[in-house]
């Protein structure tokens, strides 16, 4: 029986992007700006903002 090789897991940097990107898609389908957003969650602003910008 032959194995597949496994493929590598997503890098720390590919992970962060892609949450960044769904933390910014979701709060704008709910149509929240950063500071409504961080506000609902208790976080602030700034923090709001590097976890999206980690998508750029």
């Amino acid at each position: 029986m032959t194995m597949k090789p496994r493929s590598k897991p997503p890098t720390k940097e590919k992970t962060q992007v892609a949450f960044g990107a769904a933390v910014r898609a979701r709060r704008e389908a709910l149509s929240l700006t950063q500071e409504q957003l961080a506000e609902l969650a208790e976080l602030h602003t700034n923090y709001v903002s590097s976890v999206e910008h980690q998508s750029m």
